[in-house]
């Protein structure tokens, strides 16, 4: 269950299903912060499908180079190993996102690749109404 306690009545509603619970759960309470949205990721993804057509690498290894350009890195311990890996786009909050975005359409535009903004897909994934 997922509760984003905008209000009273949402709060009173979690807590009564919280008190209707019979067993033993673990509740965890975060600071929300409104993620990336879906427009943002098939703007995004149309994009890398454009770049892959122009340049020959898959759009699953550019969204890694640009990741690893554009957000850096992050480190992870598994298994006794300690490696760095590019830090991933999906909690990155939609302005985050529209930064990110931003940056791609930067660099392509310098080694002349234009990249299309359908007009709903790209307002939706920017932000701009």
């Amino acid at each position: 269950m997922y509760f984003v306690l905008k209000n009273d009545d949402i709060k009173k509603n979690c807590i009564d299903h919280i008190q209707s619970l019979d067993g033993v759960y673990r509740v965890t309470i975060k600071k929300y912060k409104k993620d990336r949205t879906k427009a943002q990721n098939r703007l995004m993804w149309m994009w890398l499908g454009i770049i892959s057509d122009d340049t020959g690498e898959s759009p699953e290894n550019l969204h890694e180079v640009f990741k690893l350009r554009f957000l850096g890195t992050e480190k992870i311990q598994s298994m006794g190993y300690s490696i760095e890996i590019p830090k991933s786009t999906t909690k990155l909050t939609t302005q985050e996102f529209t930064d990110y975005l931003d940056k791609i359409d930067t660099l392509m535009r310098s080694i002349d690749i234009a990249l299309p903004y359908p007009q709903d897909l790209y307002y939706e994934a920017m932000g701009i109404k």
